[in-house]
């Protein structure tokens, strides 16, 4: 069985989403597309961002508090002062994504501590602290404008490629759509991440799961999925492993490829899924929805970034 950090429970997650909705309207900002984080921000009463290692003003306790962190800060912010920190030399999707966890710490109110400073542990969509998937769950329905994204994400036959092919519009990675695209889907799917590099188990190469996630209705029809697989896919012994390291190592006509799987330990037996692989070389996301000879609604076509 896979074992990673619980996500939020579904009813943290509407809780916090309630708060997101009311920064979007303080801000004027529902149904704008790519969000306005710079007038969310103001909205909310907050100082304009500040480089982050630009901190000669910065409260000592802040500096205190970044200078015991080990990895890179991506963020950071002073509660008491209102001012939000972030790192200008992160890519412009995953810079949205910290201002926005930032904003979370300040819109939330139960999130009283005087500072926070965040780098890749805290901002992890599956970090074990509640507080820190609060303010990144916060910042996902500030990108996504609630549930701008999954309607128009779902309004095709479900798939990977409507994701991929809305992150540019949202200004978001590809990696947090697909997430969302999960994660908020009405029809059931489910989603294992694998590492980029195989790695021995049992003596064989094998991909490691790293997380996995799913969307209620698929969670209510089969289980959470992480209890359908071991934390180790042996590349030998599955074929979707074989499909996922082609995707890897960028070894596909497309930037996506299909197949079809047997499940043997869902809530209800055995079951066969369809998958789909798409890897942004770091990481490699696997989709899984209930096995159909027909495909209903619009095909979307995703294509390799230019």
């Amino acid at each position: 069985m896979v074992v990673v950090p619980a996500l939020l429970a579904d009813d943290r997650r509407d809780h916090v989403a309630r708060y997101a909705r009311g920064a979007l309207q303080a801000a004027d900002a529902i149904g704008r597309i790519p969000t306005p984080l710079d007038e969310v921000n103001a909205a909310l009463h907050l100082i304009p961002p500040q480089e982050l290692f630009d901190l000669g003003d910065a409260p000592p306790g802040l500096i205190r508090r970044l200078r015991r962190l080990t990895g890179k800060v991506k963020g950071a912010f002073a509660i008491r002062e209102r001012v939000i920190y972030l790192d200008p030399e992160q890519p412009a999707p995953q810079r949205r994504f910290v201002h926005g966890h930032e904003i979370g710490h300040g819109a939330l109110p139960w999130h009283p501590d005087a500072y926070y400073c965040d780098d890749r542990h805290t901002l992890d969509p599956d970090t074990a602290n509640e507080l820190e998937a609060e303010a990144s769950a916060f910042s996902a329905d500030l990108l996504f404008n609630l549930d701008t994204f999954t309607e128009q994400a779902h309004a095709s036959k479900i798939g990977l490629a409507p994701a991929i092919e809305l992150a540019d519009t949202f200004a978001t990675s590809r990696h947090a759509a697909i997430r969302r695209y999960v994660e908020d889907s009405p029809r059931p799917a489910a989603l294992l991440v694998l590492g980029r590099f195989p790695v021995q188990s049992a003596g064989a190469p094998a991909l490691r799961i790293l997380h996995t996630l799913e969307s209620r209705s698929f969670r209510h029809r089969y289980g959470p999925i992480e209890a359908c697989y071991p934390g180790h896919l042996p590349i030998g012994e599955y074929p979707m492993a074989r499909d996922a390291v082609k995707a890897l190592r960028g070894c596909l006509a497309t930037p996506i490829i299909t197949g079809e799987v047997t499940v043997d330990s869902t809530s209800r037996g055995k079951a066969t899924l369809d998958y789909e692989i798409y890897s942004n070389t770091y990481l490699c996301f696997i989709l899984l929805t209930p096995h159909r000879r027909l495909t209903v609604g619009p095909s979307v076509r995703a294509a390799w970034n230019s």
